[in-house]
């Protein structure tokens, strides 16, 4: 994306909600990103200065899209989200 880069991190639930450190991939090599407590799948973080340098040598971004990694087969968070109530409705703001 211009001199910045993409890249699409998965988490699980627990380091979504919690939060927590991951390591991420550049260009560099792997770094510690913090995923914040309650972070949402498509949040967006930026590592400043971990893109692609241009001709005057100013370096792009590292922008990291978080895509919270949902086990299918959890008896454990199965029996959790079935018990839960709580969440609400993230559909509000769509009028649904």
């Amino acid at each position: 994306d211009g001199n910045d880069i993409r890249v699409t991190v998965p988490v699980t639930l627990n380091e979504a909600v919690l939060g927590a450190k991951v390591k991420v991939p550049t260009p560099e090599g792997p770094v510690m990103v913090t995923i914040p407590k309650g972070t949402t799948s498509g949040k967006v973080l930026r590592l400043k200065g971990r893109g692609f340098k241009d001709k005057a040598g100013k370096r792009g971004d590292q922008l990291i899209t978080v895509h919270i990694d949902v086990p299918a087969t959890d008896a454990e968070l199965q029996r959790f989200a079935e018990s839960w109530s709580g969440g609400g409705n993230p559909r509000a703001g769509l009028g649904v």
